[in-house]
């Protein structure tokens, strides 16, 4: 399976709201202790505020959003994606909860009171990685990093079955992410930022 290219730029635009279809590509398939999910996906259209630029007129736009998650009910360290307009942001929930992916754009765009900056330490297959910004919001409880390599290293290290694990998160034990083996779902996920078999189609 491809890994995530490097050249790759996460959008530069802020987001307004998020419409979700209600059609699911797959069937999420619980674990034996139904506690954590399959990866599955969804897609959706973003409503979102592009600036002018010489080549383009700013003004509201809408886009095609690829979303997946993987999911775990019983604790922290379920792990949703979002592909949109070329840019992957990964969100890790800090709870248990179903369906990671639906609460992204709604922590991205929450407010600015209701949101913090934190620097988790991020650990890949046990090698500690830069330390770098997360977006903590309050309000659904999942964080965001701010800088778009993080969320290719944690796309590569699902598929290639590395360990992450996530310390110093204030309020929350060290926990690993929940990246179960790449599936169906998984390898035909995020065409839109190069990713997948979908890519360049």
């Amino acid at each position: 399976m491809k890994l995530f290219p490097k050249p790759i730029s996460l959008m530069a635009i802020a987001l307004i709201l998020a419409a979700i279809c209600p059609t699911v590509s797959g069937q999420q398939n619980d674990e034996a202790d139904g506690q954590a999910s399959d990866w599955h996906t969804q897609d959706g259209k973003l409503t979102m505020r592009v600036p002018s630029s010489v080549r383009q007129r700013g003004g509201m736009q809408i886009t095609s959003v690829e979303y997946m998650s993987a999911d775990r009910t019983n604790g922290a360290g379920g792990v949703g994606f979002m592909c949109a307009n070329g840019g992957l942001i990964v969100a890790i929930s800090l709870e248990g909860r179903e369906d990671t992916h639906r609460i992204i754009a709604q922590t991205i765009t929450s407010d600015a009171n209701k949101q913090r900056m934190i620097r988790p330490q991020l650990v890949i297959d046990g090698k500690k990685q830069s330390n770098t910004q997360w977006m903590f919001s309050t309000r659904s409880n999942v964080i965001v990093p701010l800088k778009p390599s993080v969320s290719k290293k944690i796309y590569n290290a699902a598929i290639l079955g590395q360990t992450v694990t996530l310390k110093s998160v204030r309020g929350v034990d060290d926990f690993s992410l929940y990246l179960p083996t790449p599936n169906q779902d998984f390898a035909y996920y995020g065409g839109g930022c190069g990713m997948g078999r979908n890519a360049g189609k």
